[in-house]
């Protein structure tokens, strides 16, 4: 078993693949800060401005590949997780911003991850930090700013995962275990994890890639906008959510996704491949959801005006039409919901 290897200690875990540390999370990947994010880029514009490559200042914002900030991200993503988000963008548009992303973390944080943990999570990424993180770019342009990004994350947080830890999790890039749970995937868990899955279990659950169960809900998505975010998903889930997406558009922002996490699109841990975003017209168009069991169909999310048809949940003011939503085993009819849970609410 995963936890009875020497590297293993719960709540102090070391991570072959990486270190992370929420709220202190050191990525090896770039170099990010929020709040006064360092990102090394190939090249930026904010406002038309021209920033060198390596470096770039956004209200002290220093970006080197990979990250791209949220209110300013156009994502072509494949996996991403909040607080451990997983995702593998190709390109994204804010305000007609292209960005070509493969991790972009929350804030601003942009993970390149093998592993990931929170609360004393190590993540084997390039170096993130998050209120110090560190985000490696390829390129990125605010307001007309051009990233070509490895990940991308919540508030600007894309981690590619390999593994992830929480708690003591063990997470290989092909297997993952919380509580002696095995995942056969890109690995990930709750409140960190990425899950690329092609196989997972949480207390000996088996799920597959299209199938995807609450504490390991897997959203296949084709679409998603965020404040019009147009989100196409095929499933969701909570605590484990993978979702698969096509492309995002965010303010005309075009979003190759292959996952997307919970700050953006699920909870404590949520996998969405994705195939077309949008955020700030974020349309996300989805076909089921699951929270702890909770199989949500969605249509369309919107954020800061963002209408979801899901099953899904709103969060920041994000009206989310929902099909059906299960918590607990509980079949929920939703046209609306929240962030913490499913509640509904009028489309702002």
């Amino acid at each position: 078993m995963l936890w009875q290897s020497k590297s293993f200690w719960r709540n102090a875990i070391e991570i072959s693949v990486a270190a992370v540390r929420r709220n202190a999370i050191e990525i090896s990947i770039a170099a990010a800060r929020r709040n006064a994010i360092e990102i090394s880029i190939t090249a930026v514009r904010r406002n038309a401005i021209e920033i060198s490559i390596t470096a770039v200042r956004g209200n002290a914002i220093e970006i080197s590949i990979a990250a791209v900030r949220r209110n300013a991200i156009e994502i072509s993503i494949a996996a991403a997780r909040r607080n451990a988000i997983e995702i593998s963008i190709t390109a994204v548009r804010r305000n007609a911003i292209e960005i070509s992303i493969a991790a972009v973390r929350r804030n601003a944080i942009e993970i390149s991850i093998t592993a990931v943990r929170r609360n004393a999570i190590e993540i084997s990424i390039t170096a993130v930090r998050r209120n110090a993180i560190e985000i490696s770019i390829a390129a990125v342009r605010r307001n007309a700013i051009e990233i070509s990004i490895a990940a991308v994350r919540r508030n600007a947080i894309e981690i590619s995962v390999a593994a992830v830890r929480r708690n003591a999790i063990e997470i290989s890039i092909t297997a993952v275990r919380r509580n002696a749970i095995e995942i056969s995937i890109a690995a990930a868990r709750r409140n960190a994890i990425e899950i690329s899955i092609a196989a997972a279990r949480r207390n000996a659950i088996e799920i597959s890639i299209t199938a995807v169960r609450g504490n390991a809900i897997e959203i296949s998505i084709a679409a998603v906008r965020r404040n019009a975010i147009e989100i196409s998903i095929a499933a969701v889930r909570r605590n484990a959510i993978e979702i698969s997406i096509t492309t995002v558009w965010r303010n005309a922002i075009k979003i190759s996704i292959a996952a997307v996490r919970r700050k953006d699109v699920r909870r404590d841990a949520i996998k969405i491949s994705i195939a077309a975003v949008r955020r700030n017209a974020i349309e996300i168009s989805i076909t089921a959801v699951r929270r702890n069991a909770i199989e949500i169909s969605i249509t369309a999310v919107r954020r800061n005006a963002i209408e979801i048809s899901i099953t899904a949940v709103r969060r920041n003011a994000i009206e989310i039409s929902i099909t059906a939503v299960r918590r607990n085993a509980i079949e929920i009819s939703i046209a609306a919901a929240s962030r913490h849970d499913v509640t509904a609410h009028p489309l702002s």
